[in-house]
């Protein structure tokens, strides 16, 4: 019996643990010989095993495959670079814990309001400005 990576299973519907199938069982961009042709585009990691290079027909192929994998990493790289400069900024702003809590609630609030004024306008009512 061929023992499954545990990094190769995912849940299913109904949340039970089931193994990811290869995608070459699903492929429709393929040769005579059962080999890709095209950059898979209905390729899914929690669902298909990742092709290797001997999956497809042409080299030039699979490198399109890893620079598209490359760019995608690249792009949650960049958001996630984003969110560490975000929590940088709010601790040189509110560099205090209990700071910048309050500033967390005060925003929230000010978010909500603004959903609330939103909703009402929706509506048809107005309020006037707290000025």
């Amino acid at each position: 019996m061929k023992k499954i990576n545990p990094s190769s299973v995912t849940k299913n519907e109904s949340g039970a643990r089931a193994p990811r199938i290869s995608y070459m069982d699903v492929a429709t961009a393929t040769d005579a010989n059962g080999k890709l042709t095209a950059l898979p585009t209905d390729f899914d990691t929690t669902l298909h095993l990742k092709p290797v290079k001997t999956d497809f027909a042409h080299p030039a192929v699979f490198m399109e495959f890893r620079a598209a994998e490359a760019r995608e990493k690249a792009q949650q790289f960049t958001e996630t670079a984003a969110k560490y400069d975000a929590e940088a900024d709010s601790l040189r702003k509110y560099g205090d814990p209990t700071k910048r809590k309050m500033a967390k609630r005060a925003q929230r609030l000010r978010d909500e309001l603004a959903a609330l004024e939103d909703a009402l306008s929706v509506e048809g009512i107005d309020l006037p400005d707290a000025d």
